[in-house]
């Protein structure tokens, strides 16, 4: 490790620094200022939006210091997908009351409860959702909205602090009903030069360096490599000095950078860094339009194709996004999640199988939509652990059906004969060789290739990642 080279007492370029190791830019600052005249003036909602590895949970964290005063009650909420149901008690639980005085009441009835408790201690209360961009169910905003509505002594004791991905921006029209409230927003960017120079600078001071590593040279080729992103910058530093340890170089100058940067070229962390942005930026575009059907909108996917041919030309490069959509975790089940899983899946063996370039878009394309019909189905009717009744299964046995009818009534802007043919395979993936499958129990050649081929996919996906009513496997014995 390189901490001996240098003498530094800790990581400088730790992806999760202690909190007297964040460096606060002035954006930071003037945004944190303006939420402070907000809350002080009982504004009711802001909106702080950014792109990935810009430092939003920095920012949240550099909030949570700031307002740590005693006059607010804080709550940050990380994790905000599938909350609609669980909202109040997650609000409940993260206020840390005791629970116990209020057994009696209902969710809503112990939350106003702890509102009036805490009106007479604090200000304000202050609730932080981080990831806001997963918040797309219209019902969750409506909760929101009549938290809002929640007033002490004739003024408004909630102030809501959304901070995600600049998409979420894209929801706000559809809610008019709570961007009313909404006082401001601000976008934090990535960094300019100097911000670069003294954020480098920042991280290795408060790590131990007494003089200076990167000069100002390689600090400009950093800052242009990374286009100014925090989290790309964090990443070539670090992968820099440990070069640097290799050599027993203790100054990065500019012919050392050069060198490294030959090697670097597409270095896997940072591959798989931009891989994983893609990745998210297709899962995030699906959500949106999985929030048009549940909201009966018409949509147009010329952004979910132009981001499959960045997802088709990392296929042909390497397999690091394919890594990402067989990660195993124990996160709870998202149908867009899902569904890119299992769009990446299929390109890749698109690729292997010698497809052209246009039938693996078309073939992806109709991964992605796969289980659209799904979005009209709520989640509590399949997510949980109990044996679904017959009644209950063929309901759900609908959804190709229901899928099919969404591609040809919403889906716009493409050609007539592609569009019947993505219905076609939304509405036979579920089909089976042998006719065991659903809708319609077709066989063999009755069920078009491509809705074979993504059902292997969605069968492959959906056993290597966990279901409430069963594990995850490993992916060797799921191909068994």
């Amino acid at each position: 490790m390189y901490l001996d080279l240098w003498d530094f007492k800790r990581n400088p370029f730790d992806s999760i620094p202690a909190f007297d190791n964040i460096y606060i830019p002035t954006s930071f600052s003037r945004i944190v200022a303006r939420l402070d005249q907000g809350l002080n003036s009982r504004e009711q909602f802001a909106l702080v939006t950014g792109n990935y590895g810009v430092g939003k949970t920095s920012f949240i964290n550099f909030v949570n210091q700031v307002f740590d005063s005693g006059l607010y009650k804080r709550i940050t909420i990380t994790n905000p997908r599938n909350l609609t149901d669980d909202f109040y008690r997650v609000l409940i639980s993260g206020l840390d009351a005791n629970r116990s005085s209020y057994d009696s009441l209902s969710d809503i009835q112990q939350l106003y409860a702890l509102f009036e408790t805490y009106s007479k201690q604090f200000k304000q209360l202050l609730i932080i959702i981080d990831d806001a961009h997963f918040l797309q169910e219209i019902a969750i905003f409506e909760r929101l909205n009549s938290l809002l509505n929640y007033y002490h002594e004739s003024a408004p004791f909630i102030y809501l602090l959304l901070v995600g991905l600049n998409e979420f921006k894209t929801v706000l029209p559809r809610l008019p009903f709570i961007t009313n409230k909404l006082a401001f927003q601000n976008e934090i960017s990535n960094y300019n030069l100097k911000q670069t120079h003294e954020y480098i600078s920042h991280c290795l001071s408060t790590a131990g360096a007494n003089y200076e590593i990167f000069n100002s040279a390689v600090i400009k080729e950093i800052n242009r490599f990374a286009e100014g992103n925090p989290q790309i910058i964090n990443s070539v530093c670090e992968k820099c000095l440990l070069k640097a340890t290799e050599k027993k170089q203790r100054i990065i100058d500019l012919d050392f950078f050069e060198q490294f940067l030959k090697f670097l070229i597409k270095p896997k962390t940072i591959r798989f860094m931009e891989d994983t942005s893609q990745y998210n930026l297709q899962r995030k575009l699906l959500s949106d339009k999985f929030s048009h059907v549940r909201n009966n909108e018409p949509f147009y996917i010329k952004d979910i194709l132009k981001q499959l041919e960045k997802i088709i030309e990392q296929i042909q490069t390497d397999n690091e996004i394919l890594k990402k959509a067989l990660e195993q975790t124990d996160a709870p089940f998202d149908l867009s999640t899902h569904s890119t899983n299992v769009s990446i899946i299929a390109g890749y063996m698109a690729a292997k199988a010698g497809m052209t370039h246009q039938q693996n878009r078309m073939l992806m394309l109709a991964a992605l939509f796969h289980d659209i019909g799904m979005t009209l189905i709520p989640p509590q009717n399949y997510l949980h652990s109990k044996v679904l009744s017959v009644e209950e299964k063929d309901k759900l046995k609908m959804h190709p059906v229901i899928g099919s009818k969404i591609i040809k009534r919403l889906v716009q802007g493409i050609p007539d004969n592609v569009r019947t043919l993505l219905a076609t395979i939304v509405l036979q993936e579920h089909e089976r060789e042998g006719g065991i499958g659903y809708p319609y129990q077709l066989k063999g050649d009755q069920i078009h290739e491509y809705a074979r081929q993504i059902s292997i996919c969605d069968t492959f996906e959906s056993l290597i990642h966990t279901r409430p009513w069963r594990k995850r496997v490993h992916p060797t014995a799921a191909i068994k």
